[in-house]
């Protein structure tokens, strides 16, 4: 065999190694998104549950609210060649699935399947442009056909899946404008913070020791990476939660809770339909 022959069959070989052996599946990039030319499949989850605040209740307080689950998939079509931070997304959202809770709910999560128009939506990809000005939402066009519950539920998904390097940051999203802080806790988890938001909708208070009330808010994110580096994103969860006290009567009062999950189930290479 020439030379040329050997390093032709030893490219070959190290390709088809590259492209079926399980460590060298593409992998996301902490600093940058997803990796251009790859399509991930995803398990996502979003639960909105509201509850009453109340010291000492008689068998404790029952949470009212719905869930969303969800699977989805996602390439990676374009990428700025100067900041891998923007891309072009194309995302399908599909099988989405409504679950209900209510204080009569069995227990231990209380979730019931409950029918809705989110099950006839049609599985169109939408396009998703991340990047752009420093802190700017991520902008989203879609299918005539495709109804805005879906397109809120794709806007949540790309929430889970845009990070930044270790840092703070000023960004806009479905909380306002916000202070965000990125930090590593441990070697494999990535922790956002979100604080001092510009929140859509004001907080009405009255400067009366009385009748004032106390608002507290908590945002996290969390972005857990594999071992081997910490370059691939396993899965990603959000909270925020919002409570509501009057200064009056400590101990009582409302908490609206916005929980999101998203796991990633696999990757491949992306081949755009011919």
């Amino acid at each position: 065999m020439t030379p040329a022959a050997r390093r032709l069959v030893t490219s070959l070989a190290v390709t088809s190694l590259l492209l079926t052996s399980p460590r060298a599946m593409p992998a996301m990039r902490s600093g940058g998104g997803l990796e251009l030319g790859v399509t991930y499949t995803l398990a996502y989850n979003t639960t909105v549950l509201l509850s009453e605040l109340r010291q000492a209740a008689p068998g404790g307080v029952k949470d009212v609210g719905y869930q969303i689950l969800a699977d989805a998939e996602c390439s990676v079509i374009w990428q700025h060649p100067e900041d891998d931070g923007q891309q072009l997304i194309m995302l399908t959202v599909s099988s989405p699935q409504l679950l209900v809770r209510s204080r009569r709910a069995p227990q231990p999560d209380g979730f019931a399947a409950h029918g809705s128009l989110l099950e006839a939506a049609p599985a169109q990809p939408l396009l998703v442009l991340t990047g752009g000005p420093a802190g700017a939402p991520p902008r989203l066009w879609r299918h005539p056909q495709l109804d805005e519950q879906t397109a809120n539920l794709a806007r949540g998904l790309v929430g889970l899946l845009r990070l930044r390097a270790e840092g703070q940051y000023r960004e806009t999203d479905a909380s306002g404008a916000c202070d965000v802080t990125y930090r590593w806790d441990g070697p494999l988890t990535l922790v956002k913070t979100k604080e001092r938001c510009e929140a859509a909708a004001p907080v009405h208070t009255a400067s009366h020791r009385v009748l004032d009330v106390s608002v507290t808010s908590v945002r996290e994110t969390r972005f857990a990476f594999s071992a081997g580096g910490g370059s691939r994103l396993e899965s990603s969860s959000s909270e925020e939660r919002h409570q509501l006290t009057p200064a009056v009567r400590g101990g009582y009062g409302t908490e609206v809770a916005a929980l999101q999950a998203l796991q990633v189930t696999g990757c491949r290479l992306y081949l755009p339909a011919q």
